[in-house]
C-alpha cells in the first residue's frame, strides 16, 4: 500500500528527502545509516522525561546536530530535522519493509508551530542564526 506519496492536507511531496525517491535531498535519517552523520550529532529524547528542548543545525551544516529522534514504540520514531527552512517532522515504522514504505511525513514546520502525533507533542519553540529549537512534549 503506498500511502505515503503525498501528506494529507497539503500540497508537499514529502518524499523529496528520500533516497529511494526522486528527491533532490536525503533525510538525515538516511545520511546517519551510510555514516555521513555521526552518533554524536543526533539528539535523542528520553523516554522517562515528559519534555526535552534540543537545538538542531540545518541538515547541510558541517557542525553541530542534525537530528532529534524520539522513540514512539518497540521499532517506530519520530525525528525531526532542520532542512529548507522547515521542520521535517517523519515517522519511521522499522517493522514495515522497505519498499513498502516504513517512512512518512507528519508535517512541515515553521517557527512556533507544532504538531501531536501518538501522543508525542513537537514544537518548533524558537530559532536563533545555527538553527532550530524542537521541544518536545509526552
Amino acid at each position: 500500500m503506498f500511502r505515503y506519496f503525498r501528506t494529507r492536507d497539503t500540497e508537499i511531496n514529502p518524499l523529496k528527502y528520500e533516497v529511494m525517491s526522486n528527491g533532490r535531498d536525503f533525510t538525515v535519517w538516511n545520511r546517519w545509516l551510510n555514516g555521513f552523520v555521526l552518533d554524536s550529532e543526533v539528539r535523542c529524547a528520553d523516554t522517562t522525561t515528559a519534555q526535552s528542548t534540543h537545538h538542531i543545525v540545518h541538515a547541510n551544516n558541517a557542525t553541530g546536530a542534525k537530528l532529534a529522534v524520539v522513540p514512539t514504540a518497540p521499532g517506530r520514531a519520530l525525528f525531526a530535522e532542520y532542512i529548507d527552512d522547515l521542520v521535517h517532522v517523519y515517522e519511521l515504522n522499522s517493522n514495515i519493509g522497505h519498499g513498502a514504505g516504513p517512512m512518512q511525513t507528519i508535517r512541515l514546520l515553521q517557527a512556533g508551530q507544532r504538531v501531536i502525533h501518538n501522543g508525542v507533542e513537537i514544537v518548533v519553540s524558537a530559532v536563533d542564526a545555527t538553527g532550530v529549537y524542537v521541544t518536545v512534549i509526552r
